[in-house]
Order: structure tokens, then sequence, then C-alpha cells
């Protein structure tokens, strides 16, 4: 045993004590095996919600050769001053950390399981032995937490045998940092960045319970490549180069690709650890974390992929200056790999099977994949006709092509089977989608076609206009755009002049999801900027105030807006109060209905007018305009001290409590939207639901059974609009209320 280790080291060395633990002819879990450390310095990172007895956070980070892992009851919290117990239990294997799905009941861990956040963490000096110290200190690059963290082992000296696996999870005071009057970022944040569903719906479904002998779901979908061969994965491929000519090779035995102006990248992946290769084996996983974790992520043990990392731009195109910019941070665009070809596959070499059966294997193991990540794209090519795509690519100002051999194997070094024809004045390369190479000679034409003529509405060009965001109905973007077109009047009073936090999924509703707060390149110009003070620093801010501006807002794939109950000219003085009605599991609608009209008789009980919306997810509304003056603390005060008297007078229906615990059969009224800088879903906002619902104003006595929260979405509203003959909330924009100077019985304990 190690001299300095602490006690519980030779304990938890390697896997021993996780398989001690486990009888894995019966258990679902991997055995799992130690891997090689990492040579970048930074490593995967992952956190699971754990519904096993007891609900927790099983945070754990990759360090030698295995997942270094915590139990944290409360999960991780932003705000420094919360130092959150973590329980240090047993070191689990690599392979555990892409699992999201179901333990069956009576086995080890048994319950459901969550993918909470995933990413990259990079250690502060050296991790071995501020491990073994018990003071762990590091950066986290993740879906939903980022910036400095500590993990403390709690004195060490004062702790007994028993208590030796205690720590503290403790989040350093930087810019990611956020007060504890903010709600929970576990709260907030409750989905899976894997699938976008909650604990609840992941245990509803049971489609992923998982079983040993899929080998913790990494294991490639059957492809059988002809000419391939049984081999070791290699350390590292050289790649095959292009020969520069004059025109595109002609005749069906070639394919073409368009050019992509950006870096070659090899990819390596070795159970669930990604290493990106630059073109001469450096290594360059930490300038791409996002594509190495998801790299990481694809269904297959062990695989080597050929492609060209660059920057799609918001017109399509690429460019190395763009990717320069990206790398400094002062670049706009997406970081998108583009995969041409596959080298190895679990345990076989492909190099010497033909480029087109690569290619085909190649995008069925993309398309197998479960979560599918934006990062990631297919390298499109077409079969003959070289002369006409290429005039195409130059026609449209692309760099050129590259035309390939289809029946030839790979070969390292510069090869006459790969031939790069370069347009005279071209400066950029082509937009890039993954698509199926059964279909792709007449699709890219097609889509060069359709660049030319893409639509535009309200003078916003919208590219991939026939991207389909809601797949249920096949509602496009095209559609999205023209649906906020058509009820332009009815949002935009609702958006004019508030800040906003937005809800982004530029892959569609189906594809990953995250919040958006503050201005990043992806901001069309066409959005005001708004700077705002912070606790720690100034934010930048977007407010809505045309058509245009909301177009662009779909152009870049943004499917919820979420408002301040503040406008921009009198930021801290709130002009509404939001009550949000959250019913838990097992409650019925039609209580919903009844806690809103209590939350509303208790506002007229203090003579005060209130409004009613639904959410499009599953609650309402109840929003009471304000006449600006009290400061958000009276506001959050008055709001508090309402939904506590409402819990009060029935505490078996109504709580105001987050915690999950105390929420089946209940509905939490939520009064914490009216602190300042919290927001809700703006009156007709779309949601980033499967069935693309809309939140929507109510008259109160259009409140019943037949209107659920969900029951409007794009397809139906406009005909709703059309058949008013007036606005439900028409009086909301003439209301003059002030809150009242006491209010008796209401005082928040």
């Amino acid at each position: 045993m190690d001299a300095h280790a602490p006690p519980w080291k030779d304990e938890f060395v390697g896997l021993r004590e996780y398989r001690r633990k486990r009888d894995f002819k019966k258990t679902p879990e991997p055995a799992g095996h130690v891997a090689d450390e990492p040579r970048a310095p930074s490593r995967a990172f992952v956190i699971q919600k754990h519904a096993a007895s007891r609900l927790h956070y099983d945070f754990r980070l990759e360090l030698e050769g295995v997942l270094k892992s915590w139990a944290i009851p409360k999960g991780p919290s932003l705000d420094p001053a919360d130092k959150r117990l973590a329980m240090h239990v047993e070191d689990h294997p690599i392979e555990y950390g892409g699992f999201e799905g179901i333990i069956p009941k009576g086995q080890y861990g048994g319950g459901t399981v969550l993918l909470w956040d995933r990413g990259t963490w990079q250690p502060v000096g050296d991790p071995h032995k501020a491990y073994r110290a018990g003071s762990l200190k590091f950066t986290l690059n993740g879906e939903k937490l980022h910036g400095g963290w500590a993990l403390v082992k709690i004195g060490a000296r004062r702790q007994s045998r028993g208590d030796e696996r205690r720590w503290l999870l403790i989040k350093e005071r930087d810019e990611q940092a956020a007060p504890s009057r903010s709600r929970p970022i576990v709260e907030t944040q409750p989905k899976s960045v894997a699938s976008g569903r909650t604990i609840e719906e992941i245990a509803a479904a049971e489609d992923r319970v998982w079983h040993s002998n899929r080998d913790g779901d990494r294991a490639a979908p059957s492809i059988e490549v002809s000419g391939a061969r049984k081999a070791a994965l290699p350390k590292s491929v050289r790649p095959e180069l292009a020969t520069p000519a004059d025109r595109p090779a002609s005749g069906d035995g070639w394919l073409h690709e368009l050019k992509h102006d950006g870096e070659r990248v090899l990819a390596r992946l070795d159970h669930g650890r990604a290493v990106l290769l630059s073109a001469k084996t450096r290594d360059w996983t930490e300038r791409f974390p996002t594509v190495a974790a998801a790299v990481a992520r694809l269904p297959a043990k062990q695989a080597i992929l050929d492609g060209e990392m660059t920057v799609l731009l918001p017109d399509g195109t690429t460019s190395v200056q763009a990717l320069e910019e990206f790398g400094a941070g002062t670049g706009r665009g997406r970081l998108t790999y583009m995969i041409f070809d596959l080298l190895y596959l679990d345990g076989r070499d492909l190099t010497a099977a033909r480029l087109e059966d690569r290619k085909m294997a190649l995008a069925r193991l993309l398309d197998s994949a479960t979560d599918k990540s934006a990062v990631l794209r297919y390298g499109d090519h077409v079969v003959g006709a070289g002369a006409e795509f290429f005039a195409h690519a130059c026609r449209l100002g692309l760099t050129g092509i590259i035309s390939k051999r289809r029946d030839a194997p790979y070969r390292a070094g510069r090869s006459s089977d790969w031939r790069h024809v370069k347009c005279r004045a071209s400066t950029s390369a082509a937009p890039a989608g993954r698509q199926r190479p059964a279909k792709v000679g007449a699709e890219v034409d097609e889509r060069a076609a359709k660049r030319e003529t893409e639509p535009a509405v309200a003078g916003v060009r919208l590219t991939h206009a026939a991207r389909i965001l809601y797949p249920p109905h096949g509602t496009t973007k095209l559609d999205l755009a023209r649906f906020y077109e058509a009820i332009a009047e009815w949002i935009l009073p609702h958006l004019k002049d508030r800040p906003t936090t937005l809800v982004r999924c530029p892959e569609g509703a189906h594809k990953t999801c995250f919040y958006q707060k503050h201005v990043g390149y992806w901001a069309p110009e066409s959005l005001r900027r708004v700077k705002i003070q912070e606790k720690r620093k100034v934010g930048v801010y977007l407010v809505v105030d045309s058509l245009a501006s909301l177009i662009g807002l779909v152009q870049i794939g943004i499917l919820e807006i979420h408002t301040w109950n503040s406008v921009v000219e009198r930021l801290e003085q709130p002009d509404r109060v939001v009550f949000d009605l959250d019913p838990g599991p097992g409650v019925q609608w039609t209580e919903v209905i009844e806690c809103a009209r209590l939350v509303r008789e208790a506002l007229r009980g203090l003579g005060l007018e209130s409004f009613v919306k639904t959410t499009g997810g599953k609650g309402l509304h109840v929003v009471m305009p304000l006449t600006p003056g009290p400061s958000w603390e009276e506001t959050a005060r008055f709001s508090r001290a309402v939904a506590e008297s409402t819990a009060r007078a029935n505490p078996r229906r109504y709580v105001t409590r987050m915690a999950k615990a105390e929420r089946h059969g209940k509905i939490f009224i939520d009064y914490l939207r009216n602190i300042r800088g919290a927001t809700s879903v703006a009156a007709y906002s779309t949601r980033a639901k499967p069935e693309a619902t809309v939140s929507v104003p109510l008259a109160w006595d259009e409140l019943s059974p037949r209107i659920t929260s969900d029951h409007f979405t794009i397809a139906n509203l406009r005909a709703r609009l059309a058949g008013l003959a007036a606005d439900p909330w028409e009086a909301y924009w003439k209301t003059r209320q002030a809150l009242p100077k006491s209010v008796r019985g209401l005082t928040a304990s």
C-alpha cells in the first residue's frame, strides 16, 4: 500500500471493489477494464442522476484508467457557499459513463439512471497527487457545468474509519458561479443530455434496461465490410493525401466529395475514450473537446475515423480563418467534424476494403448512434458526373472537389486514387450535411440549386429551410418561420423590450437542446443587445423587437423564448408577477385548474386582477400585471407570501418547495419566477416538445378539461386566433395596479 495514500486508496484501487460487489452473471453492468491513462490533459467526466433506493447524483471523473466516483445526495450547486456532501464510492469502469436507462430491481444499484451531464475535465496541477492529498481542483467543460470546482476530503485526521469517504464538492468563485437565490441547476435543467428526457420519462419508457451482454451499449451494429481483416487497433494511421489535378476524373468508377476548408483530423476511439490526431499525429484532443466527446459516444468499442475539422458558418460555408477564429474564441459558426472515411471498426482493419464499402459502413455507424451529435457529420458524395458536380461547386464560389476511386483501398501518403481539383476563384468550402449514400447523387445537385433560391421570411434568409424541427408532424424551419409571421401581432407585444433566455435546438426538438442566456457568435445582427449588470460581471442579453428579429431566432434554431418580468428601460422595476403551477406525477388536470382559480381568488381578495395562460408543457401560468415601482425583492416577497398562503390552505395538494420528493400527487406553486434574472416562457412562444406545443393566453372562463396545457400547437393555434372575437388578454394591457402596502395573513414564512 502507498504510504502517502489515504485509507480508502488500497481498498478501492482499480475495479477490485466494483467487481466484488457484483455478480456479473446477474447484474446488467459491465465488468469493464482499467484503461490506459489519456495523453491529453483533459479527461472525461460524467454525472448520472440515479433514482435507486434514494435519489442522488453520481459524479465521476476519469483518472487512473477508471471513473473515480462520488455519490452526491443533493447534486452539484453553482453557489460557492453550498458545500455539497460527496460520498466517495468504488471506482467504475470507463464504459459505465455512457449509460442511461434502467438497472432492474433486485440488482446492485437497481433503479433509473439519467445522464445528467458529461464532457471533459482538466486538473489544476498533478491530479494524482491532489487526489491522494484529498484536495482535487479542476475545471469542467460540460454541457451544463463549467468553470472551476474542487473536491475536498473532510478533515482526514479527524475522521473515523467509517467516515473516511466523506468529501465536499464546491464550486469555485468565477463567472460560472450563481448565488443560492437562483433556482438550483438540478431543478432548472433536469433533463438528460443524451435523450432530452426526464428521469420519470425514462422510467416509464423502459426502453433501455441495461443488460450485461450488451457490453455497456458500446457494441457497433452488425456492419460487415468485404475485404476487412482482423487486427489490433493501431496507435495511429498515416492519412491518405490527394494529388492535385486540373480536371475532375470522369466515369462511374469515381465518386466526388466537396472540399471543406479546415484541418485534417483522424479520430481514434478505444472503449469510450477518443483521441483526435492531426495529419502529423499531433494530439488535438484538447483543441476540440466537444468533438472528442461526441466520437467517444459512438456505438462502437474501437474505431478510427478520417475527416476534416471545420467551422460551418451561418451561410453554410467553411473557411480556415473561421476555424482559427473559433479556436481563439472570437469567431462565429458551428464546429463540425466532417467524416468521410472509416479505417477501423471493432477488431477489423478496413483499409484494404473498397472506398465505397468503407463509406457505407461509416454511414451506418453514424446513423445507428442513438445520441446523434450535431458536431459529427457524414461526408457526402456523388458517383460519376464529376464535371457537372465540379461546375456546381465553382459556380457557388466553393473551394473545389475531391475525386476518389470507388474501388480503391486506403493507402497512406499521397495517392493518385484521390485527386483534388480546385476552383480558380474560390475562397471557401461548401456546406455539408449527413445524407445516406444511396441517394446522394441527385440530392447534392438538388441542394446546390436550393442554396441559390433559399426562402426568406420577413427579409431573413433561411438556410436549411427544409430541416425538420418537429418530426411527429414534419414541421420544418420554414413552417416555424411562417407560423411566427402569421401570429406576429399576437406575440411581439409580449417580447418587446424584454431581455430573454432562449432554448436552442439546432437540429430540432428531438435532438440536443440547451439554454442560452448571453449573446454568442450565433446571434443574428437583427437582435438588439442589452448589457445587464449581474452579480460578478456584465452580461449581454438579446431583445426581440421586430418580426425580423423573431425570424432571426428561427434561423438559428431557437424553439423557446423566455422573458424577464421587466423591460429594459425600467429593468429594476418588474411590471408583472408570475405564478408557475407545475403539477407533479399523479395530479389531474382539473386539479391544476382549481389551483389557478384559488391563486386568482387570493389576488382578487387583495384587489388585484390576474390572467391565465397555458405553458405548452404540463401546467398553467397565472400572470398579474403590475405598475412598475416595486423592487425585485418586494415582488419576490409578495409572490412567495401568496404562494405559501395558498399552499397552507391545503398542504396535501400544494407545495412551494422544489424538492421532487415532496411533489408526487401535488402541485408546485413556483414563485421563484419573480426573482431578478428569472424568466418564464413567453405568451405564444413555441416549446421544444415533440408535438410543437405553444404557450397560449386564455380567458378565465375557457379553463376546462377540454383545453389542457399542451392543447395548442403550431398546427391549430392560427385557427383559434382567427376565430377569436377579441384578445382574451385585452384587459391585461390596460390594467394598472400596485402591490398592496400590507398583506395581512400572507406573510412569507
